[in-house]
């Protein structure tokens, strides 16, 4: 969703400087990285207040009837964990001057970002075909709306994903200029976080079912 925005903010931290064009200010980047990530938190903070909000109104919660989440939200969530352990092996490699644990890093987190995408479009299905559309009830409802906001912030995650991947291949990280590098792991450990405080609250909803 917004998380290309990194993107433009250091736009000569990776690479060699160029002559003369002016160089971001030490921090600035990292600063507004973290506001970035401050305000996208707050956000979804809101949604998951709301939620459970809905859970202790609601008599029986999830409301009987519903079907059971699916199973390859584990899965996902797996494959979500395996791509935060492996962009943040990239950064090292980046501070420890090893290009090839850089790019197969950053090739690797690729990968698995969108495989996690394509697993949760496929929980959404298997979630459907189970009788639990987005219009059964709160509970299917606030499933998607979680699970689809969570959804956008990692296909936003992509774009500059893919632009370190590319700076990786050229080898333009090192350890005295890795900071875009930098910033996509940050944003990426902060979806890791974001998925395990929805997962873990669809699964805490679902076992009063």
């Amino acid at each position: 969703m917004l998380a290309f925005i990194p993107t433009p903010i250091v736009p000569h931290a990776d690479g060699p400087a160029e002559p003369g064009r002016p160089q971001p200010l030490a921090g600035a980047g990292l600063l507004v990285m973290w506001l970035l990530i401050i305000s996208l938190g707050i956000g979804l903070a809101a949604l998951l207040v709301f939620y459970f909000i809905m859970r202790a109104r609601a008599p029986a919660w999830p409301p009987p009837g519903t079907p059971p989440l699916p199973a390859g939200l584990w899965l996902s969530t797996a494959v979500l964990l395996l791509s935060s352990a492996t962009i943040e092996l990239a950064l090292r490699g980046a501070r420890r001057g090893r290009p090839g644990l850089v790019r197969t890093g950053t090739a690797a987190t690729t990968a698995l970002a969108a495989a996690f995408v394509v697993s949760q479009l496929v929980n959404w299905g298997l979630a459907v075909a189970a009788k639990l559309p987005p219009g059964l009830n709160m509970f299917s409802a606030l499933f998607y709306v979680l699970t689809g906001m969570h959804g956008l912030h990692v296909i936003g995650g992509l774009v500059p994903l893919v632009w370190v991947t590319v700076n990786a291949r050229r080898g333009l990280y090192t350890p005295a200029r890795h900071d875009g590098l930098r910033y996509v792991t940050l944003y990426w450990h902060f979806l890791d976080v974001a998925w395990l405080a929805m997962f873990t609250a669809l699964l805490l909803g679902h076992s009063r079912g």
